[in-house]
C-alpha cells in the first residue's frame, strides 16, 4: 500500500474587491480537505468528455482568479482540492515566485466556514518557523480567500518518493524527518496541534528543506476540549489498551496544566492514531506524534505501516504494533526503536515532540536528497 493521494474538483466563482487580513507568517500550500476525514479516493478513470469538462472548469476558474489578483500573475495550476486551488504565481512588482491558494467559499460547508477556516487563519498569523511554509498575505475578495505563500519547487515528500520509485535511504530520511520534528516541537510549544501530518503535507524547497503546510485541521489545544463534562469517563470504560485506570489518572495528574483531551474526528485515515479512529478522547499532541511515526515509516518503506481498507484490522494491528519493514532495506536498530516508540498504542506512553527530538537516532549523519529528473 502506498501513501494515498487525494483528488478533488473545482467550480467557478465571482469577484469583488476587499482585501482583508495580512499576517507575515507561515503556513499552507498544499491541497485542502474534507472537514471530517480525508479518505483515499480511487481513480476510476474519467471518460474523455468528463476530462474536457473538468479542463474547461479549471480554465474558467483560473481566469476568474487571475482577474481578481491584480498584484500577482498566475502562471499555472499546481494543485486542486474539494474547494481550493493552488497556483504558482509571480509578484508583479519584482517577479518573486510564490504559491497562491484560492479557497472558494461557495463550495465549503457552513461548519468549515464557521469553525475550521477561522481557526486555520488565526493560527497562520501566530506561527513563524523555518520549517513551516511561510505566509506573505491573506486576502478576501467576495467569496474567495487567497493565501499567498512561499513556493516550494521540489513538491512534497510524497512526490519525492514517487520520483525515487522506492524507499529513501536512512541518512536521507533523517535529513527530511528531523526538521519536521523541529516544526512540531515549535507548534506544540505554542499549544498548537497540526492534526494532519502526512508526507503529502510536507513541502520541499529548492534545497530539499522540509516545510510543513496545510493547517486546515490544526487547533489551539485550549480551543477544542471534548464537550462532555468528563471526557475521561468514556476512556475509563472503553480504552482497553491502557494498563489500568490509575495509569490514566496519574497521566492526567502530571499533565493537568497542559493536557486537554479532544474528541474531533479529523485527519487522513492511514495517519490517524488508534485512539482517534476508535473515537476516544485523545491528546492532540500525541496524535501528531503518531502521525510522525507513519511519515517516518513511509519514507523508509514507500508504503503505509497498517492496512486501512479494513478499519477493524487496521486498529487491531495498531494496538499490537503489528507492522513489518521491507525485507530489502536496511534500517538501524536505533531507527526501529524510535518507530516502535512513536507507534505506542497507549498515548500516555507515547513520547512528546521534545522527547522525539532528543532520540539518539536523530543525532546520526544526514544526507540531502539528490535531484531526480
Amino acid at each position: 500500500q502506498r501513501h494515498p493521494q487525494q483528488q478533488q474538483q473545482p467550480q467557478p466563482q465571482q469577484q469583488q474587491q476587499q482585501p482583508v487580513v495580512q499576517p507575515q507568517q507561515p503556513q499552507n500550500q498544499s491541497l485542502d480537505r474534507q472537514e471530517h476525514l480525508d479518505l483515499p479516493k480511487s481513480d476510476t478513470g474519467s471518460q474523455e468528455a468528463e476530462r474536457l469538462e473538468a479542463a474547461a472548469r479549471d480554465a474558467q476558474e483560473t481566469a476568474e482568479d487571475a482577474a481578481i489578483l491584480k498584484r500577482y500573475r498566475i502562471c499555472n495550476l499546481i494543485g486542486t482540492g474539494n474547494y481550493a486551488r493552488v497556483y504558482r504565481g509571480l509578484l508583479v512588482s519584482n517577479n518573486k515566485e510564490l504559491a497562491i491558494k484560492s479557497i472558494n467559499l461557495t463550495k465549503t460547508s457552513e461548519n468549515y466556514r464557521q469553525k475550521f477556516l477561522p481557526r486555520e487563519l488565526s493560527i497562520l498569523k501566530r506561527v513563524s518557523h523555518i520549517n513551516i511554509c511561510k505566509i506573505y498575505e491573506i486576502l478576501q475578495v467576495a467569496d474567495r480567500i487567497f493565501i499567498v505563500m512561499q513556493y516550494c519547487s521540489r513538491g512534497t515528500i510524497a512526490d519525492l518518493l514517487q520520483k525515487n520509485q522506492g524507499p529513501l535511504n536512512e541518512t536521507t530520511v533523517r535529513y527530511l524527518f528531523a526538521p519536521v520534528v523541529d516544526a512540531i516541537v515549535y507548534l506544540h510549544s505554542l499549544d498548537i496541534a497540526h492534526r494532519d501530518i502526512k508526507v503529502e503535507n510536507i513541502l520541499l524547497d529548492f534545497e530539499f528543506m522540509p516545510k510543513l503546510t496545510d493547517f486546515s485541521y490544526s487547533c489551539s489545544i485550549g480551543d477544542s476540549i471534548a464537550a462532555s463534562p468528563s471526557p475521561f469517563d468514556k476512556a475509563y470504560k472503553t480504552v482497553t489498551t491502557l494498563k489500568s485506570l490509575q495509569h490514566l489518572k496519574n497521566y492526567r495528574g502530571k499533565n493537568q496544566l497542559s493536557l486537554r483531551l479532544n474528541d474531533t474526528f479529523c485527519g487522513t485515515l492511514p495517519y490517524l492514531s488508534p485512539e482517534m479512529i476508535r473515537q476516544f478522547p485523545y491528546d492532540s499532541k500525541k496524535t501528531d506524534v503518531w502521525s510522525l511515526g507513519v511519515c517516518l515509516y513511509v519514507m523508509l518503506n514507500d508504503r503505509l505501516p497498517f492496512p486501512f481498507n479494513d478499519i477493524k484490522l487496521m486498529v487491531k494491528r495498531q494496538l499490537t504494533r503489528d507492522f513489518k519493514f521491507r525485507t530489502n532495506i536496511e534500517v538501524s536498530d536505533a531507527c526501529r526503536d524510535l518507530i516502535k516508540q512513536l507507534f505506542d498504542p497507549e498515548f500516555t506512553r507515547r513520547p512528546s515532540g521534545v522527547e522525539v527530538s532528543r532520540h539518539v537516532w536523530l543525532s546520526g549523519p544526514r544526507e540531502r536528497p539528490k535531484p531526480i529528473m
